[in-house]
């Protein structure tokens, strides 16, 4: 996944079941991080359409969408 990559975002609850939102969005930020006992991960920080905001996700909360389904993005900015 990189900086510009259309993606599809979801929110989990606070017991890691997952269902509490979801929405797409663009990649803007990418922030890698060196945890406990050199444990490394990395987080997406995600334009949000639906609320037009900015939010960080780990990987497993993101799917990338095809070119096909960028366009959508565009289209539903339109009809607001």
């Amino acid at each position: 996944m990189k900086i510009g990559d259309y993606v599809e975002w979801f929110e989990s609850y606070a017991d890691g079941i997952p269902g509490k939102d979801f929405g797409k969005g663009i990649v803007t930020n990418i922030n890698n991080h060196i945890g406990q006992f050199s444990f490394e991960y990395v987080t997406f920080e995600v334009y949000r359409q639906k609320y037009e905001d900015f939010c960080w996700f780990e990987q497993r909360e993101l799917r990338l969408l095809n070119s096909s389904e960028r366009t959508t993005i565009y289209q539903e900015r339109e009809v607001k």
